[in-house]
């Protein structure tokens, strides 16, 4: 028996899809809190290394070096010895020689300058 035409109409509709529901900004906060405190964790049960962050010249005693990883803020006093998880000295470690690796490029770039000027 042939279709009636409302129910060859009704098969070529499109469904309406409903989207996924949205996280919140609550559930947003507790994924990263939730992420944060795995991180925390995770660097607790690392093993420890002494590490020394100097200080920058004009700064004084107490000044702190911030990092996060992973959500996790911690800060890391400069200018004394102190125990950090291998992860984190590690990521200090690469902060630092980054930094020393700029300095001495500007330093040897100026002095070619330099040279280059008095020649």
């Amino acid at each position: 028996m042939p279709k009636k035409i409302k129910e060859v109409e009704n098969e070529n509709e499109t469904k309406a899809v409903k989207a996924p529901p949205q996280p919140s900004k609550t559930d947003i906060a507790e994924r990263v809190k939730t992420k944060a405190e795995q991180m925390k964790a995770n660097l607790e049960a690392q093993p420890k290394v002494s590490i020394l962050i100097p200080l920058e010249k004009g700064e004084k005693k107490g000044a702190k070096e911030p990092f996060t990883i992973n959500g996790y803020r911690f800060e890391v006093p400069k200018g004394q010895m102190i125990q950090v998880p291998e992860q984190v000295a590690q990521m200090i470690s690469e902060r630092f020689n980054i930094e020393l690796d700029v300095r001495s490029r500007s330093i040897d770039q100026k002095s070619s300058d330099v040279q280059d000027a008095l020649s």
